[in-house]
């Protein structure tokens, strides 16, 4: 960053010249890309994808100071849905500011009967409920014999899980490796302290995957919230016009490997990350 802004003599025109002037190699232009931060040149994350691909390796200190005509024919890229934002959002960083996302698989929780942790300040003891969110917090202190406690989270704030050994033991693997856990139980206060019990739980991680389709959130009438999926496919004939894309393909049955080539940048699918702490 220290030689980005010594090198920024006159503003950055866009990645290329970025590229040339800040000193920076493409794996951190795609760094860059991934993390949002070209917004501010009107850029999205796969406008800069798409143009990290043409970068020449060879030295063109004569064209450093000034515009490069581009070379390569205008393509129009598909508009990345908010799902897909807040995915890599989540890869890049681990939180997003456009939505969360349990707000965006709320219809999916709504069928489901899955209720908001909003419900749980206005809850009495005994009230029972099916809430799911993102694992934030794992604990089973030495001193709380055998105890589990987690923390949720969803779009509305947090729930506070207690977790009894005999359940723990009959989901151990949900428990611990969860990034979204849905949990029903009933509920146990002590004044302003609430926890839902858990009697049973479930691992909808596999949903968190699924979020990169969703787009925004259109209110409708009755039924709350809805979410609108992508109508159709929005991929382009070019493959790299779809770097950002998580869709869950059917890939077809794999060749022989090929060596690395060091030369292409590598565009791996980000997935939500749930930068949970765990204590044992």
């Amino acid at each position: 960053m220290k030689r980005m802004v010594e090198r920024r003599t006159t503003p950055y025109r866009d990645p290329a010249d970025l590229w040339r002037r800040g000193g920076l190699t493409k794996r951190q232009i795609l760094a860059l890309a991934r993390a949002d931060a070209f917004a501010s040149l009107g850029l999205t994350r796969r406008d800069v994808l798409w143009a990290v691909r043409a970068f020449s390796e060879a030295s063109l200190p004569l064209l450093d100071a000034r515009p490069v005509k581009d070379r390569e024919p205008a393509v129009t890229l598909p508009a990345l849905t908010l799902g897909e934002q807040v995915v890599d959002d989540y890869a890049s960083f681990a939180m997003s500011l456009r939505a969360h996302p349990l707000s965006l698989l709320r219809p999916m929780l709504r069928e489901r009967h899955v209720s908001r942790t909003d419900v749980l300040p206005d809850s009495k003891n005994d009230d029972r409920f099916t809430l799911a969110g993102l694992v934030l917090v794992r604990q089973r202190p030495g001193t709380a014999s055998g105890v589990v406690f987690v923390t949720i989270e969803d779009e509305c704030g947090i729930a506070n899980l207690v977790v009894w050994p005999k359940v723990f033991e009959a989901h151990r693997r949900i428990v611990m490796g969860s990034r979204l856990l849905a949990v029903s139980g009933h509920v146990q206060r002590e004044g302003l302290v609430i926890h839902l019990v858990a009697e049973k739980l479930w691992d909808w991680s596999a949903e968190l995957d699924q979020i990169a389709d969703l787009d925004t959130i259109h209110p409708v009438n009755g039924r709350g919230d809805e979410v609108r999926t992508d109508p159709g496919d929005r991929r382009v004939e070019v493959p790299e016009a779809n770097a950002t894309r998580h869709r869950a393909s059917k890939r077809p049955a794999a060749k022989k490997q090929q060596p690395y080539d060091r030369s292409r940048i590598h565009l791996d699918r980000p997935t939500i990350r749930i930068a949970s702490r765990d204590f044992h």
